[in-house]
C-alpha cells in the first residue's frame, strides 16, 4: 500500500490518487513491475529503469524491515531522468557531429594551444604526415614544419590567435 506524499508519474497518479492503494493493484498491467516488488519482498535490493508517457525514471526497490529485521514491506523510489537522458542524448549526437566534421573528415584539421602544442589531430591529419594520431598528441606543431617553412607559421600562428574569430588559411 502506498503511502501518503508518495506519487506515482509513471502511471499519471498525484500522491491523494495513489494513496492506500496496493502497487500490485496500480501495477496490474506491469508484470515487470510487479516482479520487481516480488523480489524486494523476498529480500533483494535492486534498481529498475522505465521509459513511458514520455518521461523516464530509475526506481531503487528495497526490503521495509521491522525492528526484528522481518520483512514487512518494500521501499521504493522513483526520480525522473527524463532531462539527464535527454542531456546524454544531445550528448552522442554532438559527438557523432564532431567525429563528422573533425574526425572524418578528409583535411588535415590540427587543435593547438597557445604555446603551439598539438591537443588534437584528425586522422586524415595525421596520415598525411606520415604520423599516427597518438604520436602528434602534445607534440610542438612547429615541429611538423620544413623547418625554412617555420618562421612563416610561426607568424601565421600568432596572427591566429590574436584573431580567433578570423579564419585563416595558408600553404
Amino acid at each position: 500500500t502506498l503511502s501518503e506524499g508518495s506519487a506515482l508519474p509513471s502511471i499519471g497518479m498525484s500522491s491523494g490518487e495513489a494513496a492506500g492503494k496496493s502497487v500490485f493493484d496500480l501495477y496490474a498491467d506491469r508484470p515487470d513491475v510487479l516482479e520487481l516488488h516480488r523480489r524486494a519482498l523476498a529480500g533483494e535490493s535492486l534498481t529498475s529503469t522505465y521509459a513511458g508517457k514520455g518521461r523516464a525514471f530509475e526506481t531503487k526497490y528495497a526490503p521495509l524491515r521491522d525492528a526484528d529485521g522481518n520483512i514487512v514491506g518494500v521501499i521504493g523510489v522513483a526520480v525522473d531522468v527524463t532531462e539527464s537522458r535527454q542531456a546524454q542524448e544531445a550528448l552522442r549526437e554532438s559527438e557523432e557531429r564532431y567525429r563528422a566534421l573533425y574526425q572524418d573528415n578528409p583535411a588535415m584539421y590540427f587543435t593547438v594551444d597557445a604555446e603551439g602544442t598539438v591537443l588534437s589531430v584528425n586522422q586524415f591529419g595525421a596520415e598525411q604526415l606520415g604520423y599516427a594520431v597518438d604520436d602528434l598528441d602534445g607534440k610542438p606543431v612547429i615541429d611538423l614544419v620544413f623547418e625554412a617553412d617555420r618562421g612563416t607559421v610561426q607568424r601565421q600562428l600568432k596572427r591566429c590567435l590574436r584573431n580567433p574569430d578570423q579564419v585563416e588559411s595558408f600553404e
